[in-house]
Parts: C-alpha cells; sequence; structure tokens
C-alpha cells in the first residue's frame, strides 16, 4: 500500500465515488443537481451564482456581482429564484460559507443565520458558515 500525490483527474472522480457510494448506504437518493444563473450587463458576464441541491439541501457555493452593480437587487433575485428552484426540487435547508470581508451582511439580511467559524481563514479573517430553514 502506498500514498500517492499525484492525482490525476480520473483518479479523483474514483475517489469522489468511493465516497458516495459509502454515503449512499446511510443516505441514500444522493442525485446531486447543478444551479447556475449569470448575470449579464451589455453581453458582458457581470455576476452569477453557483450551486447545487442534494439530499434536501441547497449548496450554494459562489454568489457575485461586479461591485459597481451591488445594491442593485441582482444579489436579492438571484438568492430568491435558487431558493425557489431549490424549494422545487424538496429542499428545506440552505447553506454556504463565505468571508466575513465578502458580505455575510447580506445573507443575514434574508434569513441566514451564522452555524460556524473558521477563524483566521484567510489569516486575519474569518470564514463563515451559513445556514438557513427554506420551509
Amino acid at each position: 500500500m502506498e500514498i500517492n500525490e499525484n492525482v490525476s483527474d480520473c483518479d479523483a472522480t474514483i475517489i469522489s465515488k468511493l465516497l458516495e457510494d459509502y454515503n449512499n448506504q446511510y443516505a441514500t437518493d444522493y442525485n446531486p443537481k447543478p444551479l447556475r444563473f449569470s448575470v449579464k450587463s451589455e453581453g458582458k458576464i457581470i455576476g452569477g451564482l453557483l450551486a447545487v441541491t442534494f439530499w434536501n439541501y441547497l449548496y450554494i457555493d459562489t454568489l457575485i456581482l461586479n461591485s459597481e452593480f451591488r445594491g442593485c437587487g441582482f444579489g436579492k433575485k438571484m438568492l430568491n429564484r435558487a431558493e425557489k428552484i431549490a424549494i422545487e426540487r424538496n429542499c428545506t435547508h440552505a447553506c454556504l460559507n463565505t468571508h466575513d470581508f465578502q458580505s455575510p451582511e447580506f445573507y443575514f439580511k434574508y434569513g441566514c443565520w451564522q452555524v460556524g467559524n473558521l477563524p483566521d481563514l484567510p489569516s486575519g479573517s474569518n470564514r463563515l458558515l451559513l445556514y438557513k430553514r427554506l420551509i
């Protein structure tokens, strides 16, 4: 037996599948579905949302708008649309990770609350785990 640091994309897929198979012994119906939006202005992407739904959760990976377009309601519209679609997919919860310099107040304003904190990630800042009950 050996530990190898050189892992190909194919090997990484096999490793992920091993965990998926193990998890399915305890939590069935693993069926991840991507949920993605882009926001364009004059044909140029200025932001978007990247998420996935599985089991009964909406996992938001990325929600971003160029700074000059913040405060115009697009973030709220994307978040609301993602939650609506997630509920249609039978999700009852949502979660995401953000940093204290990435405007966590935005998420608090729309019902998320902090359930975890990784201090000093990156150095001098904190990574926050946020949660929201959808229904």
